[in-house]
């Protein structure tokens, strides 16, 4: 299973596949998402790197982790982003 960090006012929070399907569908619908119910880190993952052009803001370096910065993503960010993994996710069910 893959796993998905998700930036967040400089937090950096880690979910699962479910939980990240969770947000994209409420960012989707337009009522926000709350990430109370993942997991926060206390600190920044190694393969996490700062991004020298935006401050508070990270790349991946690693291929099977996947890092979002949801915060500035509009309904239909995330509805396209929904429509990238739903089909990706009931394939591995």
């Amino acid at each position: 299973m893959r796993a998905i960090y998700v930036g967040h006012f400089g937090i950096i929070w880690k979910l699962t596949q479910e939980q990240w399907l969770a947000v994209c569908r409420s960012g989707a619908a337009g009522s926000g998402y709350d990430l109370r119910s993942c997991r926060r880190l206390r600190s920044r993952p190694n393969f996490l790197h700062p991004d020298g052009e935006v401050r508070g803001s990270y790349w991946c370096s690693r291929h099977d982790v996947s890092y979002f910065e949801p915060l500035d993503w509009y309904p239909e960010d995330f509805a396209e982003h929904l429509a990238e993994i739903e089909p990706t996710l009931a394939r591995e069910r």
